[in-house]
């Protein structure tokens, strides 16, 4: 099922690579960090949604905002490990 006899392929990460990780992990961080310095200051309930003339459609209870921190937080990890896993699927053309 596996063809373990294929070439292994190890890429070295750019400074650009590096640069975007952590630039994308600080944001992530600095948003955490917002959030909660200035989370006592937000109303009880906050807009969710809005229509497209920009009113709002529902609104939520503001605990409702960690939710958005969870799915960033799980795309940037999922992100950052399913990475390298892309080149190793690939097919090398052979001799």
């Amino acid at each position: 099922m596996f063809d373990l006899d294929r070439p292994k392929i190890k890429l070295k990460k750019s400074t650009l690579d590096h640069f975007v990780e952590y630039s994308t992990f600080g944001l992530a961080l600095f948003s955490l960090v917002y959030t909660f310095v200035y989370y006592n200051t937000l109303p009880e309930r906050v807009p969710m949604h809005f229509n497209q003339h920009g009113e709002v459609n529902s609104y939520s209870d503001k605990s409702s905002i960690w939710v958005l921190h969870v799915i960033a937080l799980a795309i940037i990890i999922g992100m950052y490990y399913l990475n390298p896993v892309s080149y190793t699927h690939q097919t090398l053309p052979t001799k």
